[in-house]
């Protein structure tokens, strides 16, 4: 039975004669028919390819040192860290005001369920925000975007432990849910800006696994912290993580994307970097090539390929039981089986201790099977 092959991608010579580039976007290619990542496959093209010469890097890298792809693994694993940390922040702030309520209501004289609304108002906007950060990411870079939404949360996270009544603590927690946001939505652009292919799925677990924890680490500290201290010092530690993180923002990232179509690498910003982190460089050399109509479509055009729209409602059916759970949790509990923050706060222990031991016995599972004979190709 013949089989057809679709083309490999065409390569032609630059200018010097050497040098050559793919005439097909490998990643466009491989969207459409499927990724290539084997060189035997490709043998007959001049690719880069990894240290040990096995996998085709897709994208291909330019030759400049500009560009993401080349920057050293300590600069790329060291911004996946920061992401990964201000990704951690949403969720973990919104699910402290889950365990905050009880205090608050005695404080200001309402029910647990009228303080709630706040938390419903939060948890929209931490959805609502993601779409806004990857449209203005795609228009105004990924790093002013990532340092003025960080600003702004930072803001709003101490709004939220100063607010002196109910209606300014509703307000403050909307606005940091649509702020805070900004590295839950966006966090997959970095890692795609700055890691292969064939490195992604290591570096998106990652990042996703500081976001799964932290709707359980969030209630399990804010229920101890309350339980001897002011339900203002709940958001006053989230306040200072949320510090901690823009600090390490304004130090360490910088702008990933990168146009490597142009074939032009000098464009890319190389000015001084609080300009780049401020946003001041890419509008100033107009690096940055999409429209606004460009920008602001890309959300949709992805969410109705078929495999992101099924990944997205799996995942919605399966995280947001847990951020429902966890934001309503001490309203159910508390008046049902009498539970304090104490009682509340501690089964949430479980999900995290469970997640480190069963990651553990898979390494170690996955190493084992690796080294049996029966797994080894020969």
């Amino acid at each position: 039975m013949d089989v057809e092959q679709s083309p490999s991608p065409r390569l032609e010579a630059g200018s010097d004669g050497e040098k050559k580039t793919p005439t097909v976007d490998l990643e466009q290619l491989g969207e459409r028919e499927g990724y290539v990542l084997d060189t035997s496959v490709l043998q007959d093209q001049d690719l880069k390819t990894t240290a040990d010469g096995k996998t085709v890097l897709i994208p291909q890298p330019s030759d400049s040192p500009n560009d993401p792809l080349n920057w050293s693994p300590f600069k790329k694993h060291l911004i996946l860290i920061i992401i990964s940390a201000t990704s951690f922040l949403p969720d973990y702030g919104s699910a402290t005001g889950a365990v905050t309520l009880i205090p608050q209501a005695a404080e200001w004289n309402m029910t647990q369920d009228h303080v709630n609304h706040s938390q419903v108002g939060n948890v929209f906007m931490l959805g609502a925000g993601g779409i806004f950060v990857v449209a203005l990411a795609a228009y105004f870079g990924r790093f002013p975007v990532l340092f003025w939404f960080a600003l702004l949360a930072v803001g709003t996270a101490v709004w939220c432990a100063a607010a002196q009544s109910f209606e300014s603590f509703m307000a403050a927690r909307i606005l940091n849910g649509f702020f805070s946001t900004v590295a839950q939505g966006g966090g997959l652009m970095f890692i795609k800006d700055m890691f292969y292919f064939h490195e992604q799925a290591r570096k998106i677990n990652i990042w996703s696994g500081f976001i799964v924890l932290s709707p359980y680490l969030g209630p399990l500290l804010a229920a101890f912290i309350i339980n001897t201290q002011k339900w203002q010092w709940a958001f006053g530690v989230y306040s200072i993580e949320t510090g901690l993180c823009l600090m390490a923002i304004i130090l360490f990232v910088d702008e990933t994307y990168y146009d490597r179509k142009t074939r032009q690498p000098d464009l890319v910003p190389n000015g001084p970097r609080w300009k780049r982190m401020l946003g001041i460089q890419q509008y100033q050399t107009h690096y940055i090539k999409n429209s606004a109509w460009d920008a602001a479509k890309r959300p949709l055009l992805l969410i109705i390929k078929p495999v992101v729209f099924l990944a997205t409602l799996y995942y919605m059916l399966t995280f947001a039981w847990v951020v429902g759970i966890n934001t309503t949790l001490s309203m159910f509990v508390g008046p049902l089986y009498g539970f304090g923050p104490k009682q509340i706060g501690s089964p949430l222990l479980s999900p995290p201790s469970y997640w480190m031991i069963s990651n553990a016995l898979h390494q170690a599972s996955s190493t084992s099977l690796q080294s049996s004979p029966l797994f080894s190709v020969k």
